[in-house]
């Protein structure tokens, strides 16, 4: 019965080939409530005035000049850290200290990517805070319930966050408390609006001073393009004229890479749902492979994607081809299912 539902959707890949169609005028006027519902939060925070955010920014950079105790290090201030490398690479800008910090395993943005694919889990951890957070998105809204827990025996004290100010996006974020208890966990909330396409999630910094010592991390809010996209639901041949259609980077993407484990293809499909991708059945003329299709549309008229997963079971490895008529969302979506995939 599901697959009659996307059907709708289905023709409208046509519209690639020939005029886009209009957006939903419904996707627009939904009630956010829903949002509460799903996060059990109250009424949405009132918006961030450009002076206050400003201020509180101000604030943090001013803590620049921390000591080498951060964990950060010495050489990076706040604004590095949500000034930094235009792409966010695990390797380039996180850390040491998050990928092995609190022995929970990898950090930095395998596990923020993590955390989108499941629409909730941890964003960062060491040995004296635990961040998670929950994602519920509606339209081109999502809306994220972050929790911040102190795994230590002393007081944390002037805690402040910021978030990374990206033209892609508009924020509300609610003020957090300064100071959270010996295992004690505050919240805080916030809204982003997507008005246009987005490649890489925005940052997050935290300063906060614990056990004597001014500190300092960054790590990203689990927000993607690829959850205000819907499955769409095709055959064969609307697929091949769309994937026929777009060819080259910076629309076209192709990657192999290596699974840890033996890949399973059920596992797969279902990784490629958890990103709003449809998983087709019959597209492909190899039953290993898995095919899937979404369309996008934050308001610059709509934006197909396809994707083809290659799976060579015997080499443990994948040949991912991304192919969608806009650059950002082409390389945000090879970037979340090759880090998935492949971690």
């Amino acid at each position: 019965g599901g697959g009659g539902g996307g059907g709708g959707g289905g023709g409208n890949l046509d519209d690639l080939l020939g005029a886009p169609s209009q957006p939903a005028a419904t996707q627009k006027s939904q009630n956010l409530g829903g949002l509460d519902d799903l996060l059990g939060g109250g009424s949405p925070p009132p918006p961030a005035h450009g002076a206050q955010q400003g201020s509180l920014m101000d604030d943090m950079l001013g803590l620049g000049s921390a000591p080498a105790a951060t964990v950060a290090g010495s050489n990076q201030s706040l604004d590095d850290l949500l000034s930094g490398p235009s792409k966010p690479q695990a390797s380039a800008s996180v850390p040491a200290d998050m990928h092995k910090a609190g022995g929970s395993g990898a950090q930095g943005l395998d596990v923020v990517f993590k955390c989108v694919s499941n629409g909730s889990g941890i964003v960062y951890e060491d040995p004296i805070i635990n961040v998670q957070a929950q994602l519920a998105v509606q339209g081109n809204v999502a809306k994220i319930l972050l929790r911040y827990t102190n795994k230590s025996f002393s007081e944390i004290s002037a805690f402040k966050t910021a978030v990374q100010q990206i033209p892609a996006m508009l924020f509300q974020v609610q003020d957090a408390a300064t100071s959270i208890a010996p295992n004690a966990t505050i919240t805080q909330q916030v809204q982003m609006q997507a008005k246009t396409y987005f490649s890489e999630p925005p940052k997050l910094a935290l300063s906060f001073s614990a056990q004597g010592s001014p500190r300092q991390v960054t790590t990203w809010l689990p927000v993607h393009v690829c959850k205000f996209q819907q499955p769409v639901t095709c055959n064969k041949d609307q697929y091949f004229a769309v994937w026929g259609k777009i060819t080259g980077a910076p629309n076209e993407s192709v990657n192999v890479f290596k699974s840890p484990r033996p890949i399973v293809r059920t596992d797969v499909e279902n990784v490629v749902k958890t990103i709003n991708y449809s998983a087709l059945q019959g597209v492909d003329p190899n039953p290993n492979n898995v095919c899937g299709a979404a369309k996008i549309n934050l308001g610059a008229g709509d934006v197909y994607c396809v994707i083809r997963l290659e799976i060579d079971s015997a080499q443990q490895a994948y040949k991912l081809t991304v192919k969608t008529n806009n650059a950002q969302v082409t390389e945000g979506t090879k970037a979340i299912l090759m880090s998935i995939l492949s971690s």
